[in-house]
């Protein structure tokens, strides 16, 4: 299970517009670094009714099987809550994370368990870890056909 919560209905995957802008927003951002590290980056983004969710691997280029870096953040949603204000936060939030990862020469600081913040107003979770998310997805998918 990706997801912080556990949910009754299946995510629904955030459109591939939306990935396809936030992989180009972050193309652009740390695209010289990714040269430099042979690093390619993947977005995935679900939404359930009280839960939208952002993933995004840091894998390598030239081996998509090598363990990545994988950056999670999650936020919950009510009908007090503005949509785009969380996908922005959260999006933002992925921008902080590549920024402190990029700068730091050894970079190993994976924290497993969701951890609670806040920013732009807006509280949400976030975790790093190892996980391979478009393996874990592939995977997903196999087993309900089993």
């Amino acid at each position: 299970m990706l997801s912080r919560i556990e949910h009754d209905k299946p995510a629904l995957n955030l459109p591939e517009q939306w990935k396809e802008s936030v992989t180009e927003l972050l193309q652009n951002s740390y695209g010289t670094q990714c040269s430099k590290k042979s690093k390619v980056f993947e977005v995935y983004g679900q939404s359930y009714p009280s839960e939208v969710l952002v993933m995004v691997c840091l894998l390598d280029a030239n081996d998509k099987m090598a363990t990545p870096i994988s950056y999670f953040a999650s936020a919950n949603l009510d009908d007090k809550t503005n949509p785009e204000k969380i996908m922005d936060t959260l999006v933002d939030s992925v921008g902080v994370f590549f920024d402190e990862y990029f700068q730091t020469e050894n970079w190993d600081d994976y924290t497993n368990q969701w951890n609670e913040t806040k920013m732009n107003n807006v509280d949400f979770y976030y975790k790093t870890t190892r996980e391979n998310v478009g393996l874990t997805l592939k995977a997903d998918e196999i087993l309900k056909f089993v």
